[in-house]
Order: C-alpha cells, then structure tokens, then sequence
C-alpha cells in the first residue's frame, strides 16, 4: 500500500530511517524518481549517522539501483567518482533540491513524496493506516524516538512504561556520549531525533526523578 508523506518532518525521519525506499514526484512535470536511501554501518558508537543514496535506473526495483551520493551531517553529497550519475542528471538535481527543502522544514507544493508501506528502519510492510501514515512500525518508531505527533501515528505514548523507556534512552544517550563537546553532542541528538522540546522534556523529569526517584509513574 503506497503512502504519500504529508509533512517535512516526518519526510525528514523516513528518509533518515535506515532503510527508506520512497519516490519523489513532480506535480508540474509527472516526472519522478525512485530512490534507496540507507545508513552505513558505524565504525564506533560515537560516529555521526552517514547514509547511502541510491536511485532506481532500471526495471527490476528491487536491484536496479545505482549510486547517487552520501547524507552527513544532515547534508547531501555528491558521490565523486564513485557515483555513475552526474551532478547535471535529473535524478540528482531532484533529490538534491528536495532534500535541502525537506530538512529546512518545507515541502514545495510542486513536490509529492511516497513511500511503498514499508517501515523506513527494518523494511518490512506496514499494515496499520497510522504507520502508514508514519513511515515507521510501533517498535522502529520507538527506537527512532519520533517526535509525538508522529508517535501518536503509530503507537501511543501516554503511559508509564512508554515514558520511562523514553527517559531512558535519554539517559543512556547522554552517558555515552557525554565526552563529546556542546555543539557535536547536539547535531548528534538531533540526527537521532531528539528535539529541543524532547531535552527540554528530559530536563524536567529528570528534576523530578531526583527529588522523587522511587515514584517512575511521574516521569
């Protein structure tokens, strides 16, 4: 079941999920192209996210699929040499344009995007109409730590547990990587999905585990 994603943020988070699969379509035009877009293995937790992007050149859309360029830092690339497509192909110029519109936090009204129902982190189908509509599975959403209105597509957010392990992962994020300075520690976070309001949200409740740390109902 095919999905257009509506919205800059979540067409951000799909695209950055790991394993998204997507089309990007010209209202003006009709024209379109299929791209891959996945993350490369990390050498050391402390790497900064890096993705490969590869565009769909040939009938068979599980193979066909040549290199276009790399995603870091929250920025496109070029492939260089590597790359069988040039700069001046139409494939790069839409992607390219796209992505910098996208990360800016707009979609052109000239521009649609699908994706093929399948979750952007572990690639398998998506049956619920809200992961659909998210791009991601409830557990891919979770690790992803989504932002809540997309969360609140695929699962909800509002008990307890759901908070504590939002918390949690919090937590652990700023033990491993509390060696890296202010600026490279926050690019980092906000690469993984954790927004201003998300560190804003932690702050509190982890004021409020150290005045209360018994009761985790309140977090």
């Amino acid at each position: 079941m095919n999905a257009q994603l509506q919205d800059a943020q979540t067409a951000k988070f799909f695209i950055l999920g790991g394993k998204a699969i997507f089309t990007l379509r010209s209202r003006t035009s009709g024209s379109h192209f299929t791209y891959k877009v996945s993350e490369a293995a990390k050498r050391n937790p402390n790497d900064l996210p890096f993705y490969f992007v590869n565009v769909l050149t040939g009938p068979d859309n599980t193979s066909n699929y040549c290199y276009l360029g790399y995603i870091k830092n929250g920025q496109f690339f070029h492939g260089g040499a590597k790359a069988k497509i040039s700069k001046d192909a139409p494939s790069f110029i839409a992607f390219d344009w796209s992505f910098r519109s996208i990360v800016v936090g707009k979609i052109p009204t000239t521009l649609e995007i699908w994706h093929e129902g399948r979750c952007a982190k572990c690639g398998r189908k998506l049956t619920v109409p809200e992961s659909i509509a998210s791009g991601f599975g409830p557990e891919c959403g979770e690790r992803m730590n989504l932002p809540i209105s997309q969360k609140s597509a695929s699962k909800s957010h509002n008990s307890p547990a759901a908070s504590q392990a939002k918390f949690e992962r919090m937590r652990k994020f700023c033990n491993d990587n509390d060696n890296m300075s202010d600026g490279a520690f926050f690019a980092f976070a906000e690469e993984l999905g954790f927004t201003t309001d998300d560190w804003a949200w932690y702050s509190e409740r982890e004021k409020a585990q150290e005045t209360n740390p018994i009761s985790k109902e309140n977090v």
